[in-house]
């Protein structure tokens, strides 16, 4: 007994000591939990995110029982999907998408159950309820925070929801300060604009209010933890029928809420193999096209395509110069080859590569203009293209006046001056531009003023959280989808229809609104018919 004793004791000391600090990242403690299944790495995630979790459950559960079932769930759905968290760092942004989700599902459960209870005939009609400016702002909260950017929803998790301070949220998340700083500002300023749009109530002053009152006021009980944590071990080692520490439902809704993940991940990868392959197959005639429609018809085509030095240039340089010198200037394409193919005539002629002393290049082929950089590292190695595509090649030149490159896709310098067929490689024979062909040609410039110009630093971003909301608000609308399939046994028919079958009242979008947290708009629509002007400009 003594000894047992002294084992918990020192227990307790170790989880103190190692993770009651909080100074391990996310990261490092989700690493510990999947590679060894520890217990106390575990434990401290939990306490570290479980008010965040609680906050969430409760504002979407009015009843508190209905949000420690939640709770439970959330971190039972960890126990099984923690290898699908990625980056790591991201443990808090993801268990709160979970949590919410659950709380969700419990709503909708709940809600089934009542109708069972209680006939709809002997109900009378639903009338839209009347909620305060407070009960507003929760209702939208975290419907909002949902659909906000992942690097944007997880600087307000980890700072307004989580109370944590910059140094540590920087910390737990792998940022650097002035990053979290500037998505945090970003982040609540998208989140204080969407909340206005409801009404005057919801200002930024309420907003911060209301995320201060969430960060400090939520405490999880000790109970819940040390219960949570022992169901979780059992629920880790397949023990769900055992009595007492794991309750029915929260298995069932965990073992839901997984199933509904899975299948939300194949059907996500299903649709991305069928977009790239298509896009493949595509890209893949229109460049045997172009080959195709390039080569001579009496050239026979090589398997592959080995570098032919051009005949030397008579005469070296007057003056020697070095390689980062002769490299600038304009270089006409005069032939190329890639996957053991040449490249056609009308593709290469015309196109050009232009170095400039300050480092920066352009190239110009056909309808394509880019924009990038160079960098010789090394003599017969040069790293160039745009910012976020540097290809590492290899040159050489022979005489002054002719320049060979040779480069691949796949960010891996050749070792041959060589394009054989699926090494992915590209290679270019240019000679220097004489005079008065250094200027682009009349079809350049036709060419460079169609092109679109590249958005600036602040619209690229605008477009990108843009698409990351569309991308946010479509992966909840198929959640919703698996919901109401998981509580109704089918999914959404097209149109609901009266009671003798033959008159469509309410389309499909009515059916789902339960499941992306709309009850209340759900409740104003029910009876109104698909055709009502109310229901054609409902926002989902």
């Amino acid at each position: 007994m003594a000894s047992q004793a002294t084992e918990t004791v020192m227990r307790q000391l170790r989880r103190i000591v190692l993770f009651g600090g909080g100074a391990h990242a996310d990261a490092t403690l989700l690493g510990k939990f999947i590679d060894d299944r520890d217990e106390d790495a575990f434990a401290a995630l939990m306490r570290r995110h479980g008010p965040m979790v609680l906050g969430v459950c409760q504002r979407v559960l009015a009843n508190r029982h209905d949000a420690e079932d939640a709770f439970q769930a959330t971190f039972l759905v960890l126990v099984r999907k923690a290898t699908a968290i990625w980056p790591r760092e991201m443990v808090g942004n993801w268990l709160y998408g979970v949590a919410r989700q659950t709380a969700i599902r419990v709503h909708a459960l709940n809600g089934k159950r009542r109708g069972r209870e209680r006939p709809m005939a002997k109900l009378p009609e639903p009338h839209a309820p009347t909620e305060n400016a407070h009960d507003d702002l929760r209702r939208w909260l975290d419907r909002e925070i949902s659909r906000l950017p992942n690097q944007y929803r997880a600087a307000i998790v980890a700072c307004d929801l989580e109370g944590k301070s910059r140094d540590e949220a920087a910390r737990q998340l792998g940022w650097r300060e002035g990053s979290l700083s500037s998505r945090l500002a970003r982040g609540r300023a998208m989140l204080a604009k969407r909340l206005a749009k409801h009404g005057p109530a919801l200002s930024v002053a309420a907003f911060a209010t209301e995320i201060s009152q969430s960060a400090s006021a939520t405490s999880v009980p000790p109970m819940l933890i040390l219960g949570t944590i022992k169901a979780a071990s059992l629920f880790a080692a397949g023990q769900t029928a055992a009595t007492g520490a794991l309750s029915a439902k929260v298995v069932a809704l965990a073992e839901g809420m997984i199933r509904i993940m899975n299948v939300t991940k194949w059907a996500t990868t299903t649709l991305a193999i069928c977009l790239l392959t298509g896009l493949g197959a595509g890209l893949g005639w229109g460049g045997y096209q172009l080959v195709q429609g390039g080569a001579p018809a009496s050239q026979p085509k090589a398997a592959a395509i080995q570098d032919v030095a051009p005949p030397k240039k008579v005469g070296g340089p007057a003056k020697q110069q070095t390689d980062k010198e002769r490299i600038v200037g304009v270089w006409r394409i005069k032939s190329g080859a890639t996957d053991g193919k040449e490249i056609a005539p009308d593709f290469s002629s015309g196109g050009r590569f232009s170095f400039m002393k300050d480092g920066t290049m352009t190239f110009a082929a056909l309808d394509e203009v880019k924009s990038g950089t160079y960098k010789i590292v090394e003599p017969g190695k040069v790293d160039l293209g745009p910012d976020d595509e540097i290809a590492p090649a290899i040159y050489r030149f022979d005489g002054n006046d002719r320049l060979t490159l040779c480069f691949g896709t796949d960010k891996v310098r050749p070792a041959e001056f060589a394009a054989k067929q699926g090494d992915r490689r590209f290679m270019w024979h240019l000679v220097r531009a004489k005079p008065g062909e250094e200027k682009p040609t009349p079809e350049e410039i036709d060419r460079q003023k169609a092109e679109p110009k590249r958005p600036d630093g602040l619209t690229a971003l605008k477009e990108k959280a843009s698409l990351e909301v569309s991308k946010n608000q479509l992966r909840n609308i198929g959640i919703a989808f698996f919901m109401h399939h998981d509580v109704e046994k089918s999914y959404p028919a097209h149109a609901i229809y009266s009671a003798d079958g033959k008159s469509p009242l309410l389309s499909w979008r009515v059916a789902i609104l339960p499941f992306i947290d709309e009850k209340a708009l759900y409740v104003i629509e029910r009876p109104k018919p698909a055709t009502s002007e109310r229901l054609k400009t409902s926002h989902l």
